[in-house]
């Protein structure tokens, strides 16, 4: 199934394709859930299941993670990642970065905001545009007079803590919403 897999995920998206680019960039997205599976002893051994928030229990079935990459004009599954419940969605999407390169924009939500994975997704070439968590304090480098500005990420700890990466923020506000 793996070898079917690599070789027939590809894009499908054209030019002519609704949502499938921007300004020339083909449009990708990154995201992760998990589903449950046959509540069996195999599938136990090898996914595990989640806690049970009622207890000690433990849920009904065990549950596969997947993290995906996706075509977002065509909806095609470019790269997917499997992994038992307990393993992280960034963990899984940290292994997507090998199917990216130049002319590609890369979307993705705010829990994948960090600084070891954005330069994991930029050294391929590849462009994003990432959400940002509301409460993440972005410091002003330099204001452009579009309204969006440059600013830094750093990480919590390791080396990489010391070396921030700069990148632009917009900021927007969907009409009706508040905050």
């Amino acid at each position: 199934m793996r070898v079917l897999f690599a070789t027939t995920a590809k894009p499908m998206a054209t030019e002519a394709t609704p949502g499938a680019f921007w300004r020339g960039l083909r449009l990708l997205a990154v995201d992760a859930t998990c589903w449950d599976v046959a509540d069996s002893e195999a599938n136990e051994a090898a996914f595990g299941r989640p806690g049970n928030g009622r207890g000690p229990g433990k849920s009904a079935f065990p549950q596969v993670r997947m993290a995906a990459l996706v075509e977002v004009g065509s909806h095609a599954l470019l790269d997917a990642e499997l992994a038992g419940c307990r393993t992280g969605e960034v963990t899984l999407v940290g292994r997507l970065p090998r199917s990216l390169g130049p002319g590609q924009l890369v979307l993705a939500d705010r829990e994948f905001l960090g600084v070891p994975l954005w330069q994991a997704f930029t050294a391929t070439g590849a462009d994003l545009l990432w959400r940002v968590p509301a409460n993440r304090v972005l410091p002003v480098i330099k204001q452009f007079r579009d309204g969006s500005r440059l600013s830094q990420i750093r990480a919590s700890s390791g080396p990489a803590r010391h070396e921030p990466v700069t990148v632009r923020v917009l900021a927007y506000q969907l009409k009706g919403q508040g905050g």
